[in-house]
């Protein structure tokens, strides 16, 4: 239902109302959708991978 939604609205939580809310991502807030049973909102994607490329100067 994200999908469709997303592809119909350009927001996955609408217009069929879901509920777990899929957070947008901003400067402040690096949520994301975990797709697994349950749905999970989680933080910092791949940030120990990200970390070490910005490190080097990649």
């Amino acid at each position: 239902t994200y999908w469709t939604n997303y592809a119909k609205s350009k927001d996955p939580n609408q217009p069929v109302q879901i509920p777990l809310v899929w957070p947008k991502v901003t400067n402040q807030s690096e949520q994301y959708l975990y797709f697994q049973d349950p749905l999970q909102i989680k933080e910092n994607y791949l940030k120990d991978d990200c970390d070490f490329w910005d490190e080097i100067g990649y």
